[in-house]
């Protein structure tokens, strides 16, 4: 009889343990069913093609609007910014060309000309909106940029927006000649947004920082009127 239960509990828990079942793995799916392989490799030789094909069209796409911007470039260093902004009947002005080729370098150097000829003509709007646009390799230029829709948002009367650009510019790509111009009109935008704690912080980073700069003395000169207006 105790034998007989014994047997029982052996095959009742023997019923319960549950054997794992192996997953396939990926190359045995693989190794079984070819088809897939070939639908794989089929995927990957689309994306390389797909890459390939879009940075040649890039390149295409660069090289037309390097052209195009010719004479655009001409009028804008000889001062004609109207002329290179809306171009003419002979050739495609600034804004167009921003529009147009906005994905490659030659239409990222156009947004950035095209946002200081309307900073420039008082569309402080427009002017952000090109300047937005630039987003190029060169570290100086993209600073630049910044700071140009800060000068934008000062015209606007949102020095609070204007403060944001101008830190963003000044923590680019930091050089003696530029960094201590635009930390000046950081401090300058905290200051008509009444944070002077903060440009007091700007203007130090300049006398500390930037000693031989053109701003320094400025500096030191806001450095105390801030610290003065922070105190009260």
């Amino acid at each position: 009889m105790a034998k007989e239960k014994q047997t029982e509990v052996v095959v009742e828990n023997t019923a319960k343990t549950e054997v794992p079942v192996e997953k396939p793995s990926l190359v045995s799916k693989l190794e079984a069913n070819p088809k897939l392989i070939g639908g794989v490799l089929v995927v990957v030789l689309l994306a390389v093609v797909a890459y390939f094909g879009y940075r040649y069209m890039q390149g295409e796409s660069n090289a037309e609007a390097q052209a195009e911007m010719y004479k655009a470039e001409l009028y804008f260093d000889q001062d004609s910014l109207d002329k290179a902004l809306k171009g003419d009947k002979s050739f495609r002005g600034l804004q167009d060309i921003a529009d147009e080729f906005g994905g490659t370098p030659a239409g990222q150097r156009a947004a950035l000309m095209a946002g200081i000829v309307l900073l420039k003509n008082g569309k402080f709007e427009d002017a952000i909106s090109y300047l937005s646009q630039y987003d190029g390799d060169d570290f100086l230029y993209k600073a630049r940029a910044k700071a140009l829709i800060g000068d934008a948002y000062m015209e606007l009367n949102q020095p609070e927006e204007a403060a944001n650009y101008y830190s963003k510019a000044a923590d680019i790509y930091p050089t003696e000649q530029f960094t201590p111009r635009y930390l000046l009109k950081l401090g300058m935008a905290l200051e008509s947004a009444k944070d002077y704690i903060n440009a007091v912080n700007a203007y130090s980073r300049i006398t500390k920082e930037y000693p031989k700069s053109a701003e320094y003395q400025d500096a030191r000169k806001y450095l105390a009127r801030a610290d003065r207006m922070s105190a009260e």
